[in-house]
């Protein structure tokens, strides 16, 4: 009955044991799955108010009747659009404008709205944005729909043109006559009295002994 002992060292009884797979943290397994996520293509979150929070400015070519004359969306329905999808709609180009709506025509007039929002660098947006914005259903960018070179070139073509009638109407298109044309050469009387004009200068008490009071 001799009791034998029998010792195992660390090592040994580690080896002789399965292995346990080691757990991640939950901080770790979280960071993974983000990473994971964010590596898959992001779809934009539709919204009912996609415009919600933006403020907009509109500018069409109208008559005086209200009928649009280019056979585009008229400022009535383009006003109406933005506030279904949420957007403010003001009637001045002010400071708290984010983007200016307009359609093509109204750009190739460079009508006043588009010269004040070129003039303050408000972005000049074609109003097929709002309803791209309807179809997706959300803030869609507006870089392919930006009209600001388009309304650069306008403004300037109407610059010159109003320069060009300007200078025509200062010259009423003809060659400007000289200053002293349709005048007499200039005769020295000798003096200023306004007796010559009235044909008194013999009776003038200044002029009587002057030469041209003989004449």
């Amino acid at each position: 009955n001799n009791m034998v002992t029998v010792v195992i060292s660390k090592g040994q009884k580690d080896a002789d044991q399965p292995k346990r797979r080691k757990r991640k943290s939950s901080k770790v397994a979280n960071h993974e799955k983000q990473k994971e996520g964010s590596q898959q293509p992001k779809t934009r979150r539709k919204q009912a108010l996609p415009l919600k929070g933006i403020v907009l400015s509109i500018s069409t070519l109208n008559d005086k009747k209200g009928n649009n004359t280019g056979g585009e969306v008229n400022y009535s329905s383009a006003a109406q659009l933005c506030r279904d999808l949420g957007a403010e709609v003001l009637g001045q180009v002010g400071k708290r404008v984010n983007y200016m709506i307009c359609t093509e025509s109204a750009v190739e007039q460079a009508t006043q709205r588009v010269r004040k929002a070129h003039k303050k660098r408000i972005p000049i947006v074609n109003i097929d944005w709002l309803e791209k914005c309807k179809q997706e259903k959300t803030l869609f960018s507006v870089n392919d729909y930006l009209m600001d070179e388009q309304a650069k070139v306008a403004i300037e073509s109407r610059q010159k043109k109003q320069d060009d009638i300007a200078n025509n109407d200062h010259d009423g298109g003809k060659e400007v006559p000289p200053d002293d044309a349709g005048w007499t050469e200039a005769v020295s009387l000798g003096c200023c009295c306004v007796c010559h004009e009235n044909k008194t200068a013999k009776d003038c008490q200044w002029c009587k002994d002057l030469p041209c009071a003989k004449q």
